[in-house]
């Protein structure tokens, strides 16, 4: 299994390495749904990118329906994604 895979996984996600579907395909399903409920398809997609760099934490609909929140957002995932790192660091002897 892919790292990648480890933890929560979105439907885009387990589209690509989980179904190994091909990518024009699951572009075309995101597509799909951004028409059916954009909010959920943004987060969707942007939870994709952050698992692809090794993130595990996820956003939902509702922080894509408060654009105005978005940087106090990022600066939270920030936050918990650097202290969620140092955890697990071999290095940083915690």
């Amino acid at each position: 299994m892919p790292k990648c895979l480890k933890g929560p996984i979105n439907r885009t996600l387990a589209e690509v390495f989980a179904h190994g579907n091909n990518l024009e395909d699951v572009a075309a399903q995101w597509v799909q749904s951004f028409g059916q409920n954009e909010a959920q398809a943004v987060a969707d997609i942007i939870n994709f990118v952050l698992r692809a760099a090794g993130c595990h934490i996820q956003i939902d609909d509702n922080d894509v329906a408060d654009p105005d929140n978005c940087p106090n957002r990022l600066s939270e995932i920030q936050e918990e994604y650097q202290a969620v790192c140092l955890c697990h660091d071999p290095n940083s002897g915690a």
